[in-house]
């Protein structure tokens, strides 16, 4: 948690869903188009919405940026490549999970600080 109420919110709906995915690759032999794009999209907001609140406080969001787009690019063609056999979409979540761990530790803690020196929250 970063004590922001838009990240907080977003980071835990993620990996609320995270988890919801896993639990359907258990349960089937496909993931559809549907979960995949729920997925894709959350980390979308998610990307959103951080800008947004740095820009808000002109916090310099250029390599969290950058960050942001390595992610989505990495996600986005696993997504595309995902076979029927799920082997694949284990290690995506591992790397989603543990992504957005660090991420949050290394970069989102940045706005959130600048958030609250600011108080526009």
């Amino acid at each position: 948690m970063v004590n922001v109420p838009a990240m907080d919110i977003e980071h835990h709906e993620l990996f609320m869903y995270l988890e919801e995915f896993k639990e359907s690759c258990f349960d089937s032999a496909h993931i559809t188009l549907e979960k995949r794009d729920v997925l894709y999209g959350l980390l979308l907001k998610n990307c959103q919405t951080e800008k947004v609140l740095a820009q808000s406080v002109n916090f310099d969001f250029t390599s969290h940026a950058l960050a942001h787009a390595q992610m989505l690019k990495i996600v986005f063609h696993t997504l595309n490549q995902l076979s029927s056999n799920n082997g694949d979409i284990y290690t995506l979540i591992r790397y989603i999970s543990y992504w957005f761990e660090r991420h949050i530790l290394e970069y989102d803690i940045q706005i959130a600080q600048g958030l609250n020196a600011t108080k526009l929250l």
